[in-house]
């Protein structure tokens, strides 16, 4: 038997029971637009807050919360959870009281069972702690970075899913809720609202909203496109549960992107030729999983970027250890000349794989995002260059403080990476009227697919079929 809808009186009484206590007096820092959003949470108990990086949705959350919320629960990305929010609540609402749980699976017991008005936990462990319970003693579950529970199959979902099914309060948020497609949105909305506003089901949403794409020969749908008009239709059935905001609501500095291409020396080009040949022979001209091919193109973006390592060449794992031929360093040596020409201003540095990190670490200065206390001493202007992985440091940080500064010095295929990274630093607050957004490029290499991709020019399937396309013309 399907599970009931949520009653829209049961919803109505909610809101009214929040109308009907005192409110926390709210901030005279907040936006005006900050302050709508708190009234959109107060109207709402399942509601999104679908703004954009940088316009201080945690800050909206802390002022919106009153007794009747409390107690809540925080389930957010590991560094937002130990690093943002503690910061955040004695900014805003230094009244509550909030235990970090973390540490080994008994400290993170104890740490459950303390009485305190907000839990915050990171969203890798939050399952095997909470689940099991029968009875969660939360009146508000708060999903800080909606967009990480949008795969309906990960056992994140899962059991995101069960802890909010009958939970009162569920507030989402993210800036980037569809970072692929439309079809990323329904998992997001259906924790929200049960799927009350985009069918019951997965398979009904897209059956309803969406067409095949493309067909194998054996009938194996490989992607979905949207049905003539369907954005609106889908848009406008969730504006009034999905808060949207975007940069015109706010001071935001002014981006610009530069970008610095370079050539591939003569045996480092043979030796991605040849690896391009490979990629065709294994992935076929048929893209059967768009996945599986992006996955392939990594040897290609290791050769772009100066090395490669072994594994994985011979149908084995994939991964970032054992031995690494080494090509070239010209995507370093342009880093160098990109650093030199900022006469010294503090830099953050985005990278993609290990070696990319391990070489970076020997510039002077360069110092580790994961090192204690880094984003504080950034912030402080105390690091030169601060390097990250945009997987790491892409959701939630506030950077804007410590540079206007940013090199992407190697990027993969996530555009919602690419979107979160940049809004480290081009979000509100940033002291400098402008951020410099420099990408370092490997010309006719998979270097300039991905940055189509990354920045919505292309999808990733006809960059992944152009990448097919060079490797047959070598």
């Amino acid at each position: 038997m399907r599970e009931p809808l949520i009653d829209p009186l049961d919803a109505l009484q909610l809101a009214l029971d929040v109308a009907a206590v005192p409110h926390h007096p709210l901030d005279e820092r907040l936006h005006d637009y900050q302050k709508d959003s708190v009234a959109h949470l107060h109207a709402h108990p399942r509601a999104g807050l679908f703004l954009v990086p940088g316009l201080g949705k945690t800050a909206i959350v802390l002022s919106a919360l009153t007794e009747v919320h409390l107690p809540a629960l925080v389930i957010a990305p590991k560094r937002v959870t130990e690093e943002v929010w503690p910061e955040e609540i004695a900014k805003w609402r230094p009244d509550l009281t909030y235990s970090l749980v973390r540490g080994s699976p008994e400290q993170r017991k104890q740490r459950l069972a303390e009485n305190t008005d907000l839990h915050l936990i990171t969203r890798d462990t939050f399952g095997g702690d909470l689940v099991s319970r029968k009875k969660p003693k939360y009146r508000t579950i708060i999903l800080d970075e909606l967009s990480g529970f949008k795969n309906r199959a990960s056992q994140r979902w899962k059991h995101a899913n069960r802890l909010t099914k009958d939970m009162p309060y569920v507030w989402g948020l993210t800036g980037t809720p569809t970072p692929n497609s439309l079809l990323d949105l329904w998992p997001q909305v259906y924790l929200l609202d049960r799927g009350a506003r985009l069918e019951r089901t997965l398979t009904a949403y897209r059956t309803h909203y969406f067409a095949p794409g493309g067909r194998l020969p054996n009938g194996i749908i490989t992607n979905w496109t949207l049905r003539p008009h369907a954005e609106g239709i889908i848009q406008n059935l969730v504006k009034d549960l999905c808060l949207s905001i975007d940069q015109s609501h706010a001071t935001y500095p002014v981006k610009n992107d530069v970008y610095h291409r370079f050539d591939l020396p003569a045996k480092a080009r043979k030796a991605y030729d040849d690896m391009n040949r490979h990629f065709v022979a294994e992935v076929g001209e048929t893209l059967a999983s768009v996945e599986h091919a992006a996955a392939k193109t990594n040897k290609l973006s290791q050769i772009a970027s100066g090395f490669m390592y072994h594994s994985g060449l011979v149908g084995a794992e994939e991964s970032d250890e054992g031995d690494i031929t080494h090509h070239h360093m010209i995507r370093m040596e342009m880093l160098q000349e990109i650093l030199a020409d900022a006469q010294g201003a503090p830099a953050l540095v985005f990278y993609r794989f290990n070696e990319d990190r391990r070489r970076l670490l020997f510039l002077d200065g360069a110092v580790d995002i994961k090192t204690p206390h880094a984003i504080d001493r950034w912030n402080r202007g105390n690091i030169p260059i601060l390097l990250a992985h945009p997987a790491s440091a892409g959701h939630g940080l506030n950077l804007q403080r410590g540079g206007s500064l940013l090199i992407w010095y190697a990027m993969d295929w996530s555009s919602e990476l690419y979107t979160q990274g940049i809004g480290r630093l081009v979000r509100q607050g940033q002291p400098s009227p402008a951020v410099a957004v420099h990408h370092i490029i490997a010309r006719d290499t998979v270097d300039e697919e991905v940055l189509d991709v990354v920045q919505g020019r292309i999808t990733r399937q006809d960059a992944l079929l152009k990448v097919l396309e060079r490797g047959k013309r070598k």
